[in-house]
């Protein structure tokens, strides 16, 4: 089965659609950290296995709550992370759902 899973990877050249839509999602990040610095800071990982923090624990569970409302799938990390575990798949359209999303809630509790 392995040896499929790494024919496949190869194939389909997973591991630089990995590096390419990591790039964007942690760019915008970067780019929200700025914008939301009183909310959120620490972005941080390699790849599409990213991580950021959220200023208090309490604000962290709403942001995450609000995230799974609007679809995106993250996980919470300690008492302040959240981080993306995405599949090999996620592609860079994908990344820009997931911070179009992400501005939206972070204007919601910005407001």
């Amino acid at each position: 089965m392995l040896e499929t899973i790494i024919r496949v990877m190869r194939e389909q050249d997973l591991l630089d659609n990995v590096q390419e839509a990591g790039a964007r999602l942690k760019c915008g990040l970067f780019e929200l950290e700025e914008e939301f610095s009183e909310i959120m800071n620490s972005v941080r990982g390699p790849g599409t296995f990213l991580a950021f923090n959220i200023v208090k624990p309490e604000l962290r569970d709403t942001v995450l709550q609000k995230l799974l409302q609007k679809g995106v799938l993250c996980g919470g990390c300690g008492d302040l992370g959240i981080r993306f575990r995405p599949a090999l798949i996620f592609q860079k359209h994908h990344a820009e759902i997931v911070l179009d999303k992400l501005r939206e809630v972070l204007n919601e509790l910005n407001c």
